[in-house]
């Protein structure tokens, strides 16, 4: 193989390999949430968990809520019925803003990333992130955020 024949295969293999990338994370973007906020707490409609088609539902396993009281993105996992997690979306390395695809939450500035559960699995960070109480009834989630 030719030098020139090469780096043309090289380039193109990079340049698909960043096509591929890009979209496989386009696919799981999540759109944020918008939460109410009363009493140190933001509230979300449990619907916001579930698409209804035919009369079933379709849970979501997580979604992001954004509101002016905090400065950061909170993601809410849901691992079974009446069992979630809320999630600060800050890398507790430097304080960057996290971006989630699917279950793995990542810190572009550094590369730390974390679990579902909030747990470090890959540093520099070494703090898992930080978490708020969650409890629930019938038709809302409740973060404590205060």
């Amino acid at each position: 193989m030719e030098r020139k024949e090469f780096l043309m295969q090289c380039g193109a293999a990079c340049f698909s390999a960043s096509l591929l990338a890009t979209w496989l994370q386009s696919c799981d973007v999540k759109k944020a949430v918008v939460a109410s906020y009363s009493d140190n707490q933001l509230s979300v409609p449990l619907s916001s968990f579930y698409t209804e088609k035919d009369g079933n539902k379709k849970w979501k396993r997580s979604v992001v809520l954004r509101h002016e009281k905090t400065a950061f993105p909170i993601a809410v996992f849901r691992y079974k019925e009446g069992e979630y997690k809320a999630l600060l979306l800050r890398c507790t390395h430097q304080g960057s803003e996290l971006n989630m695809y699917g279950d793995l939450i990542t810190c572009t500035a550094h590369g730390s990333e974390f679990s579902n559960k909030g747990e470090v699995t890959k540093g520099p960070a070494e703090t898992s992130l930080e978490q708020y109480p969650v409890h629930t009834d019938d038709q809302n989630i409740y973060i404590r955020i205060a």
